[in-house]
């Protein structure tokens, strides 16, 4: 089996796809969730590596806002345990069936208020992506106190720590999403 038909088995299954990417999404009904399913051919057996997180409409969606970027699909949860790597001589119809049954499990068990309140709890000084997660999860919940601390930070010309990409408009929209 290759990874287009990998893919191919994932859609038969109602996991969708944008444009004949490899990237799978199915949606559940308070969340969904993603998967990078990569096939490696090694000398004696294959290998699927499976980078998988659960994102929701309502944290992507935010994330979006404050940013003010379209990325549609920011993970609320990512836990790297299950991001495993799965070994076969050959991967069948029927492994993809259970590795799919696998991962919807597995997602639906997800609490996402804990997924929240992670990014919540995290500094503003964390790496990448996190500090604007961090944001958007102080929206959510409604940590009001919190935002407004930033806010009179960026104020008084500081940046909370925040990396330099993290501007007081970010704040901005965060408190300005709470209000509506």
């Amino acid at each position: 089996m290759n990874q287009k038909e990998i893919v191919d088995i994932f859609k038969q299954l109602g996991w969708k796809t944008k444009r004949g990417g490899t990237s799978c999404r199915m949606d559940l009904s308070d969340r969904f969730v993603q998967i990078q399913p990569r096939l490696k051919i090694l000398p004696d057996q294959q290998k699927l590596d499976l980078a998988l997180s659960v994102p929701t409409e309502k944290f992507s969606s935010y994330v979006d806002i404050i940013s003010g970027a379209n990325n549609k699909t920011t993970p609320l949860i990512v836990d790297f345990k299950i991001n495993q790597v799965i070994y076969s001589q050959e991967f069948s119809g029927e492994d993809i069936l259970n590795i799919s049954k696998s991962i919807i499990n597995w997602a639906e068990e997800q609490d996402l208020n804990s997924g929240l309140e992670k990014y919540a709890k995290l500094p503003p000084t964390s790496a990448g992506a996190l500090p604007l997660r961090h944001i958007a999860a102080l929206a959510i919940p409604d940590k009001r106190d919190k935002l407004k601390d930033y806010k009179k930070s960026f104020a008084a010309g500081g940046n909370a720590g925040f990396a330099p990409y993290i501007t007081e408009d970010y704040i901005d929209h965060a408190i300005a999403l709470l209000q509506s």
